[in-house]
């Protein structure tokens, strides 16, 4: 049977609202946000992590829309024009006129995709821990491990050009989550520790690393492998809120004690009042 209903056309919805493919160029996204009132707050990481995709060509065209209201209000859309004129990009967005005003209540209402899911969507196993070791790799690599929590957001497009930059990241997630059977510590966490491990060292140093941390076959007294253990148990038996960042502290430290060949008695990662990750230190060669 054929459906003979006809078809709205995009151009002529009711209220006599209408939908257009504008290129938004940095001058015009200024004018549209003199119309802005009585919006969300702004987050400036937010505008931040978008201007940085304008910049680097990762963003992409998607279906949200920049809605103006039958006044003329801006009613969606400020980070991504803000994200514009902070770019200095020219972007093409589908655009909504005449949005009539009962729609605001829906606008940005859904639920959000996040990186896991376009990287299942993408064919990726393991997703979960892969964007999660993921978002600790790149925060560490470029420093902002030490700031603020609130800067810590990677887009979705950041977090795929990174592991299609650095692929032997799906390796590291395997060692994670085999590891994580035998150590009290996440699979995020141990894969970011062997990624960043490896890339100072090699991918094999990295493994055997892991792999006596896992096992401890042959450990004396005394060990890195054993005291770092001994503390990531330590950490979970007293149920200590440690975010992911000084997990990956106590690995990093561990690693370089056992890298020096240096004996260790305990793992500190506040020094002077301060937070701290030290830098991966290559493996001493052996005597």
């Amino acid at each position: 049977m054929t459906n003979t209903e006809p078809i709205m056309n995009v151009t002529t919805l009711p209220l006599e609202s209408s939908i257009s493919y504008v290129r938004v160029t940095p001058e015009t996204a200024e004018r549209w946000l003199n119309s802005n009132q009585n919006n969300r707050r702004i987050h400036e990481a937010k505008i931040k992590q978008y201007a940085e995709d304008m910049r680097q060509g990762r963003w992409t065209h998607g279906a949200d829309m920049i809605c103006f209201g039958t006044d003329g209000t801006l009613l969606n859309g400020q980070h991504r024009l803000q994200a514009v004129v902070h770019s200095g990009c020219t972007v093409t967005f589908v655009v909504q006129r005449n949005t009539p005003s009962d729609a605001m209540p829906n606008i940005d209402s859904g639920i959000p995709r996040w990186s896991r899911d376009i990287l299942r969507w993408n064919g990726e196993e393991n997703v979960s821990t892969l964007s999660s070791a993921t978002k600790l790799a790149m925060i560490y690599t470029d420093g902002r491990i030490y700031k603020s929590g609130s800067t810590w957001g990677t887009s979705n497009g950041a977090i795929i050009a990174f592991i299609e930059a650095n692929p032997e990241l799906r390796r590291s997630v395997a060692v994670g989550q085999n590891v994580r059977r035998y150590v009290d510590c996440s699979a995020a966490v141990l894969a970011a520790a062997h990624w960043i491990i490896a890339s100072v060292n090699n991918t094999e140093t990295a493994d055997h690393f892991f792999h006596q941390l896992a096992h401890k076959g042959g450990e004396a007294e005394g060990s890195a492998v054993l005291i770092l253990d001994r503390r990531l148990r330590k950490v979970k038996a007293m149920q200590g809120r440690y975010s992911h960042r000084e997990y990956l502290a106590l690995l990093i430290k561990g690693w370089n004690y056992y890298a020096t060949q240096t004996s260790a008695v305990k793992l500190n990662i506040v020094q002077r009042g301060q937070f701290s990750i030290p830098d991966v230190v290559r493996l001493k060669a052996l005597d």
